[in-house]
């Protein structure tokens, strides 16, 4: 949408965060909207909508926690890491940081994994690494194996490089550590994706899709590393 469209649908939504019942806010998925909207928008009026939403949106505990699931206390500090001219705007960073802040102290890193995940953009950091599949691997029974459909899925369309070479990762350390992950990720055709990837023009894509084919295919990975 253009930027003043964006800001009039902003707009909207921040006369209607004054209400008493937010529920409307959580069926309508607005926080993730609101989430990418502060993420992508580099126009003040409408950074400054976003925030002041949001910062209404705090009064309900439930979204607090939505908001905690999709990171977006990174986004918050670094709007507090850059000069605030509008007091206002400052102020309602602030509130989200500290309320923020507690609420992601409450989420096991799983739930930060899976809100990542489920964002379709992910980044290297603490939940990607051995230490993290080696105590998260069974995870992924959930819901019928639904996050790793959602890993097979950002590898069979494609995104970001980053994105698409940290899945290659996370596809590996799960048939590392999960029982029968191997006959599994080849079942649901990942197996066939990744070698596809090997070939990427993309350096940390096509080397990251290599490991993890390794993984999948070398039973003691550990002993040839």
């Amino acid at each position: 949408a253009g930027g003043q469209t964006t800001y009039e649908v902003v707009f909207v939504l921040w006369c209607m965060s004054f209400e008493s019942n937010l529920d409307s806010f959580r069926v309508s998925q607005t926080v993730p909207l609101l989430h990418q909207i502060l993420t992508t928008s580099n126009r003040d009026k409408i950074t400054r909508v976003t925030i002041a939403t949001l910062k209404n949106l705090t009064s309900s505990p439930p979204l607090v926690s939505e908001m905690s699931s999709l990171n977006l206390l990174k986004r918050v500090s670094n709007l507090l890491s850059s000069p605030q001219s509008d007091p206002d705007v400052l102020s309602d960073l602030e509130t989200l940081k500290t309320l923020l802040e507690k609420s992601y102290q409450t989420l096991t890193t799983w739930d930060v994994y899976l809100s990542e995940l489920k964002s379709g953009a992910m980044e290297w950091g603490a939940t990607h690494t051995e230490t993290f599949w080696r105590s998260n691997s069974k995870n992924m029974e959930s819901d019928d194996f639904s996050a790793l459909k959602i890993l097979n899925g950002i590898l069979a369309t494609g995104g970001d490089a980053q994105t698409v070479a940290v899945a290659c990762y996370d596809l590996g350390e799960f048939s590392r550590f999960y029982p029968g992950g191997r006959s599994l990720i080849k079942k649901m055709g990942g197996k066939d994706r990744v070698m596809e990837l090997c070939e990427s023009e993309d350096e940390e894509v096509g080397r990251q899709a290599l490991v993890c084919v390794s993984k999948v295919l070398v039973g003691n990975w550990e002993f040839v590393k």
